[in-house]
Parts: C-alpha cells; structure tokens; sequence
C-alpha cells in the first residue's frame, strides 16, 4: 500500500477505541516502511507516545505511583470543580505535547 492523501484517508475518524487507533497506526507505519515514505514518521512517534508515556502516566496516577510534576498537576486540576474543563483539556495537553513528545523523540534518536 503507497503511503499518499489519497490512501491515508482511510485511515481518518474510523476508530472508536485506543485499540483501534493503536492498530490504524501500526498499519500507517508498515505501510510507509514499505513504500519507504517518511510520512509514517509522526504515526510511528505518536503511536509510542500513546502506548509507551500517555497510558502510563494516567495507570501510574491511578495507583498512586510517581509520576511527572506536569502529569501530576494536570491530574490534580482534573479533581477540581474549578477551573473550567477546557483549561483541565489543556493541561493534559500541555503535558503530552511539552514532556511527552519530547522524551519520546530524544529516546527514539538514541
């Protein structure tokens, strides 16, 4: 399968759990590994955050283990009536996108 808009398609909004995206992903990626295309290279990236950072961080707050001042934060705002649920939306991204892709980028690179 080419790695094209075209093809790609296929792939947008179908998805209805983590499984799912975890799967379209996967299929992203091998495609373009063997087209070679590097347009798999976010997929590949954001398909090891998902799995490797972002369900850790949440399994990690939910026993109560250690997790990162940014994580904990976001989690400790969620608790709270306020503020409104945008910025509680907002927080977690922050994390993801500040802390998560960033670590998983540098230890992809190693």
């Amino acid at each position: 399968m080419r790695c094209d808009n075209r093809r790609c398609k296929f792939y947008a909004m179908n998805a209805t759990t983590i499984g799912e995206v975890v799967s379209q992903l996967d299929e992203i990626v091998l495609a373009c590994r063997q087209q070679p295309s590097r347009n798999g290279c976010f997929a590949a990236l954001y398909r090891n955050v998902t799995i490797d950072v972002a369900i850790r961080a949440y399994e990690q707050r939910r026993l109560g283990a250690w997790t990162s001042k940014v994580w904990a934060r976001a989690f400790d705002c969620a608790e709270l009536r306020q503020p409104l649920i945008i910025q509680h939306l907002l927080l977690g991204m922050n994390a993801h996108i500040n802390l998560d892709l960033g670590n998983v980028s540098m230890l992809s690179r190693q």
